[in-house]
C-alpha cells in the first residue's frame, strides 16, 4: 500500500504545479487515474491482505478458521505439509506449496485453494469429499475482502492456550477500568442553566451536556409533527385527522400523557415493539442455511414476545423465561405454556439441518447460542472465544466452554441426522388438561397394581429359591465359555472364493421369513450382490443348521452412509444390540465392509438367527459368515484321550416302564431310538469307577416340546429334553447338554421319566467327566449359559445371574450347595439342607435380586396371568384414554438434556481438546455474583445471574435498545457491542440512569417508556442549527430530533392502513406450509405475503425474505440486530411507485375521500394531506393541487375513461403517498 499512497501523492502534487490548462485536464482525468491506479496489482501479495476490521474478524473466526482446522488442518499444518503447503496461517497461504501461492487476497478467481475447492482445477481438494457450496463461497468471499486473517502475518501458527497467553492478561488488565464492566454509576444528573426546559431528569444529562458546549437544544416540535411520531414509534401507524386534530386543539397539561398512556394500552403497541425485539432475537420462520426448513411453531414464540410487551412483562422476567422457562415450574397450566414457548429464543436460530457432521451441527448449534444470548443480554461477543482467547475482551476460550457446557447440557434437537430434527413439545388443550387429569389417575391405578404384583412376583419368588439357587450354583461353579465382541472380521482375512468351505456363509436375501418394510434390492445399491433394505422398520429370520455345537464369530458385511444399528435375537431369547452400525461412506456395493457383529453360542442342529431394527430404516446387508471358535484348553483340563465321554444308548435300557417302544427303522433306522405313544420310562444302570462331576447331554429328536424328568439314585435331578429339534426323522436328531450330575463311586442308576404323555425321540445319553472353575471344559461341547439353564428350569435367565452374583459373595451358601449337590439332593430337599438361619438371610435376598436382575416393567415377566391380565385392562383404558388427547399444541423450545461439561477445542475443534471445564459464566463479569449451578444443565443459574440488578451489563444493554428504538440511535451506538471494539456512550450517566430506573421501576419497559417520551428532549423539532451541526454533526449529543425514515413494516402497514385494507387481527400461522416442509424460493409464498395483517405476522422465510420487507432493510433473520440499517437504493422507488401493494393503497385511499359526506375538493385535499403525511396543506399545495386534479380529470375523460375523477384522486394519492414526506418521520 505504500508504493500506491506515494503514486497517489505525486500525482496530487503534479495537480499543484500544473499550469491552468494542465490543471483542468488531469482534474478531468483524475477521478479514472486513481480507479486505475488502485486496480494495478501490488508486487507484494501480502501487500494486499487486508487489514482485518470487525466484521471481517467476525468473519474470520466463525466461518474460516473452523472450517480450516476441520477439513484442511489433517494435511496441511505444523505437523504434516503434504505438498509442502500448510494452511495455518496467513504466511502460508500466501507462501504457498509445490503449486505456488495459495491465494491471491483480493482475487478468488485467481487464487489456486479456491479453484482446489471448487473442483475446477487438477488438483481437487479435500480429495475424499467436496466442501459444502456455502463453505466454498465463505472461502471466496474471505479471499475477496483480502484475507484478512487477526493477528497472524507469519508462517508460524501461535500456540493454542487457554486464558493464559500474555495478550489475553493484558486485556484482562485493562478491561479493569473499562465503563461497560464497572458497576451502575447511579449518579444524580446535573444542574443546568436553563431550568424551564427540563421535564425529565433525562432532560438535565442531554441539557448538560449542551450546555458545556455553549449549544442550546432545538425548538419543540409542532402538534401535528409530534402526534405523528408518538403515532409511528409505539404503534407503528399513523394518527387518524381527527385524533391529528383533537390533540393540536386540546392545550389541556395532560393531553400528551393521556395519548402516551393510550398507545402503549393499546395492541398495536406490542406488535410495533414486540418485532423490535424480533430484531434482536433473530426471529425467523425457517432454519435458513442449507434446508431452509419450515419452523412451523416458530409463530407462537412471536406471539408470546408481542403479548409480552403488551402486559408489560418485568424485562427480568422476561429475559429468564427465554432462556429457562421450561425451568420455571409454573403450576398453572397457562403459564407453564407460555414458558416453554418462551424457550423458543434458543431454538429458534438458524440451523445446518443437513450437516454431515452431526458433532459439528451440534457444537454450531450451541456456538449459535452462546453467541446469540452474549450479543442480546450482555451486548459482548462471547462466539469470538470459540476458537481462541478472545482478542480485545476479557472473554477466554474457558469461559466460552463453560458457557457452551450449558447448552451442551440443554436439549434443543431431537437428533442430529440429516436432516436433523428440533425438539418440541407436546402440551394439551384446555379439554385435554381434565383429561390428562383423568389419565393421570388411570396411571396412578396402574402403578398401583402393579406394585401388588410385584409384591406377589417377589413373594412366588421365595417360593421357587431352590430352583433359582440350583441353577446359579451350575452357573457358578461351571461358567460358559462366552467372549466378548471379537476385534476384527475373520470373513475379511479370507478370499471370497474359500468363504463357503471356512465357515457359514449365508446371503441376506436368502432369508426364511420377513416383516415389515423389507425389500431385496439387485438393481441399484445391490447391483452384482442383492442386498435387504427397507424404507422403514424390518426384520428377516434365518434358519440355521449348525453341524457342531459350541461359539461362532458372527461377521456381517454392509454398506451405510449413517449409523443404522440393528438388533439380533438368537433362538428367540438372547437379544444382541448394536450390531451393523458402522459407517461405511455410501450406500453403494463399492462401499460394502465386512465388520465383526458378536460370538454367540449355537446348539448342534437347527438355530434361529433374526436380524431386525424398529428405529428406521436398516443399513444395506449383503452377508453374514460364522466361523467357529475353537475352545481354549484350561491347565487343569484332562487330555481328550484320557477323558472320552460314556456314550449309552437308550433303547439299551435295562429296565422300562409304561407303552414304551424301540424303533430300529422309520424314525429310528440307523441309530435306533426309544419312543412311546403315552406315559413311560427307561432306567439306565451306570458303573462308575471314579466319582465326580459329570455333563450330562441327551440326544433327541422333537417336532414339539415334550420334556422329561431325570432321576439319579431315585432322586429327582431335574427336567431335560424341552428342545425342538424341528422334526422326528434321524436327520433332526441333535445332542443337547442337559445339566450337570455329581456322580458317587460305585453303581448309580439313571431314569428318564414322562408322565403326562409321549417321550420325545431318545437315541442316546452322554455324560462326561468335568471339574468346576473358570477354565472351559476340554470337550466337544461347552457347559450351559444362564439362558439354556433358565429355560431347563422355567427360570427367568437375569434372576438367575442375579443369584450367581448373590452366591459368589456368600460362602458359606456356595460350600451347603457343593454339598446338596454331591449328595444329589432334590430341589425340594434343598431347602432344609441350607439350615433354617442360612435359609432366612437367602430367602431375605429375593428383593435385591430382583431388583438388580429386573429393574422397572421388567418384572412384569414374573406376574400371575391374572395380574398380566388385569394391569393389560387398565392399560388399554388408559391407552384409549391417551388416544382422546390426540392433537395437542406442538411448542417449539428447549429442555434439559444429559449434564456434560465441555473440554477447551484448541482452535475451535472437537478433534484438538484441551482442559475440561465445568459449567460457569465469565469470570470477569461473574465478579458480582457467582451463583452455584444445581440444575442439570445450568440455564436457570445463567437466566438469574444475567437478571441480577447488580449485573453491570444487562441494564444498560436493555435501556440503550429502548433509547435506540426511540431515537434511531443508541446512546452507544454498537447496540450488540459493549465490549472494547464497541462505541463509547455519548452519555453515560445518562445510560447508567436510564439503566437504574428501568431496575427500580421493576424491570417496567412502559416506566422507561413513559419517562422518555415526557421529555422536552423527546419532543424537540428537527430544525437545523448551524453551530450545532458545526460542533456536532452527528447528532450524538441529541440537540434535535433526527429525521428517520420508517422502517419496512410501518411503510407497508401504513399503506394497508390508509388504503382502508388493514386486518387488525392478532397472532396466528400465516405460513402456508406443513411441518418440516421446504420452504425456499418464491413457490412458498403464495396467498401468503398477499394477506392485509399487520407485517409482525407475516412469514420470516431465512433466504427468501418478502421481497417488498427486503428493500427497506429488513434485516438478516439469522443474526442478532438491534440496529437496523437505512439504505436508499433503487429497488425502494419501485415498490413505492409500481408494486401492487401501492396501487391497492392509492385505490383504497382514493375511494375513501371520494366516498366522504362533501364533495368539496378542497376540503378532500386538505383531508388527505393530514390522513397520509399528517399535517395540513399550505396555501401553494392546495391551489396546485386543486389545478392539478382538474386537468388529470379532463386528461381521462378526454381518453375515455368512464371513472376519470376517481383515476384522478388515485394518482393523487399515490403521489402523496410515494412522496418521501410520507415514508419519514420528522
Amino acid at each position: 500500500m505504500e508504493v500506491k499512497n506515494i503514486m497517489l501523492k505525486a500525482l496530487m502534487m503534479e495537480v499543484k504545479l500544473a499550469t491552468r490548462p494542465l490543471q483542468l485536464m488531469i482534474r478531468a482525468l483524475l477521478p479514472i487515474i486513481i480507479t486505475l491506479l488502485l486496480q494495478t496489482p501490488l508486487t507484494r501479495a501480502e501487500d494486499q491482505a487486508a487489514q482485518p476490521d470487525g466484521p471481517s474478524i467476525k468473519f474470520f473466526e466463525q466461518r474460516i478458521r473452523p472450517l480450516l482446522i476441520e477439513r484442511c488442518h489433517k494435511c496441511h499444518s505444523e505437523k504434516k505439509q503434504r505438498g509442502e503447503l500448510r494452511l495455518d496461517s496467513l504466511q502460508a497461504l500466501l507462501n504457498g506449496g509445490e503449486s505456488g501461492a495459495s491465494i491471491v487476497p483480493g482475487a478468488p478467481e485467481k487464487s489456486l485453494l479456491i479453484q482446489a475447492v471448487q473442483y475446477r482445477a487438477e488438483l481437487k481438494m479435500p480429495p475424499k469429499k467436496r466442501l459444502s457450496d456455502r463453505e466454498i463461497a465463505d472461502l471466496a468471499a474471505w479471499v475477496k475482502m483480502g484475507a484478512p486473517w487477526p493477528g497472524e502475518t507469519t508462517g508460524e501458527a501461535p500456540v493454542a492456550k487457554t486464558g493464559s497467553s500474555s495478550a489475553y492478561d493484558a486485556i484482562v488488565r485493562e478491561s479493569g477500568s473499562f465503563w461497560a464492566f464497572q458497576p451502575l454509576s447511579r449518579e444524580p444528573p446535573p444542574a443546568v442553566e436553563k431550568e424551564d426546559w427540563i421535564r425529565s431528569p433525562i432532560d438535565r444529562f442531554i441539557l448538560g451536556a449542551l450546555e458545556s458546549r455553549k449549544l442550546e437544544p432545538s425548538p419543540p416540535a409542532t402538534p401535528e409533527t409530534l402526534i405523528r411520531r408518538i403515532y409511528f414509534d409505539l404503534t407503528g401507524l399513523p394518527p387518524s385527522p381527527k385524533e391529528i386534530e383533537d390533540f393540536a386543539a386540546d392545550t389541556s397539561p395532560d393531553n400528551y400523557e393521556k395519548i402516551i398512556d393510550r398507545l402503549l394500552a393499546s395492541p398495536g403497541y406490542g406488535e410495533r415493539w414486540g418485532r423490535h425485539w424480533l430484531d434482536v432475537a433473530r426471529y425467523a420462520d425457517s432454519n435458513g442455511l442449507d434446508e431452509n426448513i419450515a419452523y412451523i411453531q416458530a409463530w407462537r414464540y412471536r406471539d408470546w414476545v408481542i403479548d409480552s410487551f403488551n402486559r408489560d412483562k418485568p424485562y427480568d422476567e422476561f429475559l429468564r423465561a427465554q432462556l429457562a422457562g421450561d425451568l420455571l415450574q409454573n403450576s398453572d397450566p397457562q403459564s407453564d405454556y407460555e414458558d416453554k414457548v418462551a424457550t423458543g429464543f434458543l431454538s429458534i436460530g438458524p440451523k445446518m439441518l443437513a450437516e454431515d457432521d452431526a458433532r459439528k451441527m451440534e457444537l454450531d448449534i450451541i456456538d449459535e447460542q452462546v453467541d446469540t444470548v452474549g450479543r442480546v443480554f450482555m451486548g459482548m461477543t462471547l462466539g469470538c472465544a470459540r476458537c481462541h482467547d478472545h482478542k480485545f475482551d476479557p472473554i477466554s476460550s474457558r469461559d466460552y466452554y463453560s458457557m457452551a457446557s450449558i447448552f451442551k447440557s440443554t436439549k434443543t434437537m431431537e437428533n442430529f441426522k440429516v436432516v436433523a430434527a428440533w425438539h418440541e413439545y407436546e402440551l394439551p388443550t384446555g379439554e385435554q388438561a381434565e383429561l390428562q387429569k383423568v389419565v393421570k389417575a388411570k396411571q396412578v391405578e396402574i402403578d398401583t397394581r402393579r406394585k401388588t404384583a410385584e409384591t406377589e412376583a417377589e413373594k412366588a419368588l421365595r417360593n421357587t429359591l431352590a430352583p433359582y439357587l440350583k441353577g446359579a450354583w451350575e452357573l457358578l461353579r461351571f461358567p460358559a465359555l462366552v467372549p466378548g465382541k471379537p476385534g476384527e472380521a475373520v470373513a475379511a482375512k479370507i478370499p471370497a472364493a474359500e468363504l463357503q468351505g471356512r465357515g457359514i456363509l449365508v446371503e441376506m436375501e436368502k432369508f426364511q421369513r420377513k416383516e415389515k418394510d423389507l425389500v431385496i434390492d439387485t438393481t441399484g445399491y445391490g447391483k452384482g450382490i442383492g442386498v435387504l433394505l427397507s424404507r422403514a422398520n424390518a426384520a428377516a429370520e434365518f434358519d440355521l443348521d449348525i453341524p457342531r455345537q459350541g461359539i461362532y464369530q458372527l461377521d456381517i458385511r454392509h454398506a451405510a452412509a449413517e449409523s443404522r444399528p440393528i438388533i439380533i435375537t438368537l433362538n428367540g431369547d438372547r437379544k444382541i444390540p448394536g450390531v451393523a452400525g458402522e459407517i461405511t461412506g455410501t450406500w453403494y456395493p463399492d462401499t460394502q465392509r465386512w465388520f465383526p457383529a458378536a460370538a454367540i453360542r449355537l446348539s448342534r442342529g437347527r438355530n434361529v438367527l433374526r436380524f431386525e431394527r424398529s428405529g428406521g430404516p436398516i443399513p444395506h446387508l449383503d452377508k453374514f459368515f460364522l466361523s467357529r471358535i475353537e475352545p481354549p484348553s484350561g491347565p487343569s483340563s484332562p487330555a481328550p484321550e484320557k477323558n472320552r465321554p460314556l456314550v449309552i444308548e437308550v433303547e439299551d435300557a435295562p429296565r422300562t416302564t409304561g407303552d414304551l417302544v424301540i424303533q430300529r427303522d422309520g424314525n429310528g433306522e440307523g441309530i435306533g431310538i426309544l419312543a412311546s405313544t403315552k406315559r413311560a420310562s427307561a432306567e439306565l444302570e451306570l458303573a462308575t469307577a471314579e466319582g465326580g462331576y459329570r455333563l450330562l447331554k441327551i440326544r433327541h429328536a422333537a417336532k414339539e416340546s415334550r420334556p422329561v424328568r431325570i432321576f439319579l439314585n431315585g432322586k429327582l435331578a431335574g427336567e431335560a429334553c424341552q428342545q425342538v429339534t424341528g422334526g422326528w426323522e434321524p436327520s433332526s436328531q441333535r445332542w443337547f447338554t442337559q445339566g450337570i450330575l455329581y456322580l458317587p463311586a460305585g453303581r448309580n442308576r439313571l431314569r428318564i421319566e414322562k408322565l403326562d404323555g409321549p417321550l420325545p425321540h431318545l437315541d442316546k445319553v452322554s455324560l462326561q467327566r468335568i471339574e468346576p472353575g473358570n477354565a472351559a471344559a476340554r470337550s466337544r461341547d461347552f457347559y450351559r449359559s444362564a439362558p439354556e439353564i433358565a429355560r431347563s428350569l422355567g427360570l427367568q435367565a437375569e434372576l438367575l445371574s442375579a443369584w450367581k452374583s448373590i452366591i459368589s459373595r456368600n460362602p458359606a451358601l456356595l460350600q451347603k450347595l457343593d454339598e446338596a449337590a454331591m449328595a444329589g439332593l432334590s430341589t425340594g430337599e434343598l431347602a432344609s439342607a441350607l439350615g433354617e438361619k442360612l435359609l432366612a438371610e437367602t430367602t431375605a435376598k429375593s428383593a435385591e435380586a430382583l431388583g438388580s436382575a429386573l429393574p422397572g416393567n421388567k418384572r412384569q415377566v414374573l406376574f400371575s396371568m391374572k395380574a398380566r391380565e388385569e394391569i393389560a385392562a387398565l392399560e388399554k383404558a388408559h391407552a384409549e384414554l391417551k388416544k382422546k388427547m390426540a392433537g395437542k399444541l406442538k411448542v417449539m423450545g428447549v429442555r434439559e438434556g444429559k449434564a456434560e461439561n465441555l473440554k477447551v477445542h484448541l482452535r475451535g475443534s472437537y478433534l484438538n481438546l484441551g482442559e475440561q471445564v465445568s459449567k460457569g459464566f465469565p469470570r470477569f463479569l461473574a465478579s458480582f455474583s457467582k451463583p452455584e449451578i444445581k440444575t442439570t444443565s445450568g440455564r436457570l443459574e445463567l437466566a438469574r445471574w444475567l437478571s441480577e440488578p447488580r449485573h453491570p451489563l444487562t441494564g444498560r444493554v436493555m435501556a440503550n435498545r429502548i433509547w435506540r428504538w426511540h431515537f434511531g440511535q443508541g446512546i452507544v451506538r454498537s447496540t450488540d457491542n459493549f465490549g472494547r471494539m464497541g462505541s463509547i456512550p455519548s452519555h453515560k450517566d445518562l445510560l447508567d440512569w436510564l439503566a437504574s430506573m428501568l431496575i427500580d421501576e421493576g424491570w417496567s419497559v412502559k416506566r422507561l417508556h413513559k419517562e422518555i417520551l415526557a421529555s422536552s428532549t423527546y419532543r424537540m423539532g428537527g430544525g437545523l442549527n448551524p453551530a450545532a451541526a458545526e460542533v456536532d454533526p452527528g447528532n450524538a449529543l441529541r440537540w434535535r430530533w433526527s429525521r428517520r425514515r420508517l422502517e419496512a413494516e410501518s411503510i407497508r402497514d401504513s399503506l394497508l392502513d390508509l388504503g382502508g385494507q388493514i386486518d387488525r387481527k392478532m397472532g396466528g400461522q400465516l405460513l402456508n406450509a406443513g411441518a418440516r416442509a421446504y420452504v425456499t424460493g418464491t413457490a412458498s409464498k403464495q396467498n401468503t405475503y398477499e394477506a392485509p395483517r399487520r407485517s409482525v405476522y407475516l412469514p420470516v422465510l431465512r433466504s427468501a425474505v418478502y421481497d417488498v420487507l427486503q428493500s427497506f432493510d429488513f434485516p438478516d433473520p439469522s443474526v442478532v440486530n438491534g440496529d437496523r440499517s437505512t439504505t436508499t437504493i433503487p429497488s425502494q422507488a419501485l415498490v413505492m411507485m409500481n408494486s401492487a401493494l401501492m396501487d391497492q393503497a392509492a385505490q383504497g385511499l382514493a375511494s375513501h375521500l371520494l366516498s366522504s359526506d362533501t364533495a368539496d375538493s378542497l376540503a378532500l385535499v386538505r383531508q388527505a394531506f393530514l390522513r397520509v403525511l399528517g399535517r395540513p396543506a399550505i396555501d401553494d399545495e392546495e391551489n396546485h393541487w386543486i389545478s392539478m386534479l382538474v386537468r388529470l380529470e379532463e386528461s381521462y375523460r378526454k381518453a375515455g375513461e368512464k371513472e376519470a375523477r376517481k383515476k384522478a384522486w388515485r394518482s393523487f394519492a399515490r403521489v402523496l403517498l410515494s412522496s418521501n414526506e410520507f415514508i419519514y418521520v420528522e
